[in-house]
């Protein structure tokens, strides 16, 4: 049985840098050169990191708000920017970590940058981190944590008037409801964040929710309404240019008529979402849509072509296990180098403490010790006091 594959609203497909993103990178890096260790310099290295993530450079990016984030510890003048610039770095680590798969770093610094949006009183900062943590949970299958985290972003987004926000929550409170199978909440939440992307012309956000929408009729067996859904989704894709959220599309496509038993198109749909899946280099869509096709070529009789589209799918499958691999390898190594710097950090801070505990105790001493030397002279200078005023009253009555 095919199977459908949920676009997601809160996972950012990238098609390359386009020349706007590729402009606005050149010219942040020229004003870098020029700008001095202020909180000018930590914005700007926060902004290059945001840009430099959204066209997939991690790497860079993580290099620049590292840089943000290390002249905070210098000794500039404090204020409202100086906390906007950590903040904004430390909500871009969190989102580059989420799409490395770095949960608990993402994790880390997404507190991070909500301790500091709370006392910037920024909602709007703040219902962005709850988002960005909710992703998290829903990712890692902690729903009920997830769905939290969404309705308090939801919750300001709606006090705010911030229609593309709640857009985007309803999105994906509607993915958490669809992978526990609870079909009709997510319908109900696709069907708002729909109504809402339309309000603001959000197009990759229309055609995800069509596409949504479409997966949880398939789910409900209403095949009819999923593929006007996904024919819809697939439509606005090919308009805006999402060559990846068009394979993606066809390959929904490819379930519905399989279980309709129209072979025939659910082949063409599943070649063509394999021939996508391969050019751009989408290794779980190419699994997904050689399995697809090995399944038809089988129900339609062609066990030879079932057999080679069955052996590609084994190949592409092992690929992105290594791929896998590597990446959870990557991923372990980052982290133990996370904790162990965390682990250093907090060394480094309770040695601070303990030097300043230190210091308060000898401050403390010294305090004592000036004011016991003070009491001391000060009873001196009585007990003199009164021995001048007993001396003086006899010799007045010798006198």
């Amino acid at each position: 049985m095919l199977k459908a594959i949920v676009i997601s609203f809160f996972l950012l497909f990238l098609s390359g840098v386009s020349r706007a993103q590729r402009s606005t990178i050149d010219s942040l890096q020229r004003l870098l050169a020029i700008t001095k260790e202020d909180t000018n310099k930590v914005k700007l290295l926060s902004e290059l990191g945001w840009y430099l993530q959204a066209t997939g450079s991690y790497d860079s990016a993580i290099s620049y708000c590292s840089q943000a984030l290390d002249l905070t510890s210098s000794p500039l003048v404090d204020g409202k920017e100086w906390l906007k610039g950590i903040a904004y770095a430390n909500n871009t680590l969190g989102v580059i970590y989420f799409n490395k798969g770095f949960y608990p770093m993402a994790l880390q610094h997404y507190y991070k940058a909500l301790v500091i949006q709370e006392k910037l009183k920024d909602r709007k900062g703040i219902a962005s981190i709850h988002n960005g943590i909710g992703n998290i949970y829903g990712i890692q299958n902690q729903f009920e944590l997830a769905i939290k985290y969404h309705e308090i972003a939801l919750k300001i987004r709606q006090e705010l008037g911030n229609r593309k926000g709640m857009a985007n929550s309803y999105g994906n409170i509607g993915n958490i409801y669809y992978n526990q199978n609870k079909f009709q909440p997510a319908l109900k939440n696709y069907r708002e964040s729909l109504a809402l992307m339309k309000e603001t012309g959000h197009k990759q956000g229309i055609a995800n929710a069509y596409g949504n929408m479409g997966l949880v009729y398939f789910a409900l067996h209403r095949y009819e309404e999923a593929m006007k859904n996904q024919i819809e989704s697939l439509r606005i894709h090919q308009e805006i240019g999402d060559v990846q959220g068009q394979g993606i599309t066809f390959l929904n496509l490819a379930a519905i008529y399989d279980r309709l038993e129209r072979y025939a198109e659910a082949e063409s749909h599943a070649g063509k979402a394999n021939r996508i899946a391969h050019d751009i280099g989408d290794l779980e869509s190419m699994k997904d849509a050689l399995l697809a096709l090995s399944e038809i070529y089988a129900k339609t009789n062609r066990p030879h072509d079932a057999l080679l589209r069955y052996k590609e799918y084994i190949t592409a499958h092992d690929s992105l296990m290594n791929e896998e691999n590597t990446k959870e390898s990557m991923r372990l190594e980052m982290t133990y180098e996370f904790e162990k710097k965390e682990a250093a950090a907090k060394l480094e801070r309770e040695k601070k403490e303990v030097l300043a505990a230190a210091e308060r105790r000898r401050q403390k001493i010294i305090l004592i010790a000036v004011s016991g030397f003070g009491l001391l002279v000060l009873g001196f200078a009585i007990f003199a006091y009164r021995s001048f005023l007993q001396k003086k009253k006899a010799n007045i009555e010798i006198r």
